[in-house]
């Protein structure tokens, strides 16, 4: 891009095609990973708030409904991340009137989208967590978690949305500063729920969906009063089919890859359900602890498919080709650093949820299990993200759908069901990261080959 006045940009806007590459991804890696980091801290407050001050029904409530609620709204995330790389694309191309359709159909998307999924996620909380064998002193609380969380579904899925549509085109800070905002206020509102009104799973709840109605607001407003062609004008807001064919084309499959990840992790949920309250209790703090890691592994692959679909767009292959080495040494190092210290320490980080002896004891039975490895997992990723950001959406979800659902689910079935041990059940996942990696190598090193060695002359800006 030639210029900020010319290429309609903000000062919050970041082209990565062109300066360091290194630099691109760790600081567009650092900002998404705090506020990920953050997200995942506020959620830590309100487990540690549920399980020191509403016992150990309450914890296990709330983390009987992780699983389901995130095989529930999966389908409809995977589109934010087919907004983003498509907005990313027209971004890098300087093609800023598909940048505003973009926008304007992503924002529509999530506000549709939003509204079923809270009626969906209402209606069918009770029925399906019966199916899923959740523990009849928890059930109740549980289902009354799940739906008073989905009330807030709409809001969440307008901030989810807008956030994307912001890193899209580099602007990390925004996102950050939102999140700080609400999750501050989701942590005060959980401590006067949950301690000072002894609400329960119910205070935690509300404290959710209400710092969730304050995140929509302010990512809504900073969008509708933004420089450049992610402004949104609330008037126009509708979907463009010659948009949302690509934005589906590639996240359909990303949302389908993560709902059927969700449904093996809610088979798992399932068997974890059947040894108790207590290992459910423990399963959710090692699941929290490890999402610490995800997010900041996440953030490290997300930067790197933005950096590659920016650099597609501006046809800067020899910056695509470089992309994937420099990602998944920043995932490698941050994921081992992060697991491994986890996993030394897993007793005492996991007391600070919950004083019960046996549930410490199996939080650090899974972190023993599968947090040494987990680097496998981000690696995995950067090669799925990498395939994405060039534009193949289809492929990594076969792949991944084979590889980690497919084992997981495969490995319940045979060697869980002839060893049923919490042992058996946990080295499954280590075992699907393994294989799914090697087979996304392949074809990331097959699409390459596609792709042109040599620059080819960015386009100009295309002024709408």
């Amino acid at each position: 891009m030639s210029n900020e006045a010319s290429c309609g940009k903000s000062k919050y806007e970041v082209d990565m095609t062109q300066g360091s590459i290194t630099r691109h991804l760790v600081r567009f890696s650092i900002t998404v990973a705090l506020t990920g980091v953050l997200q995942l801290l506020y959620n830590t407050v309100d487990t540690i708030v549920v399980g020191q001050f509403a016992g150990k029904e309450a914890l296990a409530a709330v983390g009987s409904t992780g699983s389901l609620i995130n095989l529930l709204i999966t389908m409809f995330v995977g589109l934010s991340v087919g907004a983003s790389i498509v907005l990313a694309k027209y971004y890098g191309e300087g093609n800023l009137k598909a940048v505003s359709d973009t926008a304007h159909t992503a924002i529509a998307v999530a506000a549709i989208a939003g509204l079923i999924m809270a009626v969906v996620g209402f209606v069918l909380a009770r029925p399906i967590l019966l199916a899923m064998g959740v523990p009849d002193d928890v059930l109740d609380q549980a289902t009354l978690y799940m739906q008073l969380y989905f009330v807030g579904i709409p809001f969440s899925f307008i901030n989810v949305f807008g956030s994307a549509v912001l890193r899209a085109v580099g602007d990390t800070r925004r996102p950050l500063y939102i999140l700080t905002l609400s999750g501050l206020l989701n942590v005060a509102l959980n401590l006067l729920f949950v301690i000072v009104f002894h609400m329960g799973v119910a205070g935690v709840a509300w404290g959710t969906v209400l710092s969730n109605v304050l995140s929509a607001y302010l990512i809504l407003r900073v969008l509708t009063h933004t420089e450049g062609a992610i402004r949104i004008i609330l008037k126009k807001l509708r979907i463009k089919a010659s948009v949302l064919i690509p934005i589906t084309r590639i996240g359909l499959p990303a949302g389908l890859e993560g709902a059927m990840f969700g449904i093996s992790n809610v088979l798992i949920q399932s068997a974890i359900n059947s040894f108790g309250s207590l290992v459910v209790a423990g399963n959710a703090i090692s699941v929290n602890l490890m999402g610490l890691v995800y997010v900041v592994m996440q953030s490290i692959t997300q930067a790197g498919m933005t950096f590659t679909s920016q650099n597609m767009g501006a046809q800067q292959y020899r910056r695509v080709r470089m992309s994937p080495l420099i990602t998944m040494v920043l995932v490698s190092i941050a994921a081992g650093a992060m697991s491994n210290l986890m996993a030394a320490y897993a007793m005492p980080l996991a007391s600070l949820y919950n004083d019960n002896p046996d549930v410490l004891y199996y939080a650090a039975l899974r972190m023993g299990i599968t947090f040494p490895l987990y680097f496998i997992f981000g690696i995995m990723q950067t090669f799925a993200s990498q395939l994405r950001g060039m534009g193949h959406g289809m492929l990594p979800m076969v792949v991944s759908i084979s590889g980690i659902s497919g084992i997981r689910i495969g490995w319940m079935y045979t060697a869980f069901a002839a060893n049923r041990t919490l042992e058996t059940l946990y080295i499954g996942y280590p075992i699907s990261w393994a294989a799914t990696m090697a087979i996304l190598i392949v074809c990331y090193i097959v699409v390459l080959r596609k792709v042109p060695k040599d620059d080819l002359q960015p386009p100009e800006c295309a002024i709408p």
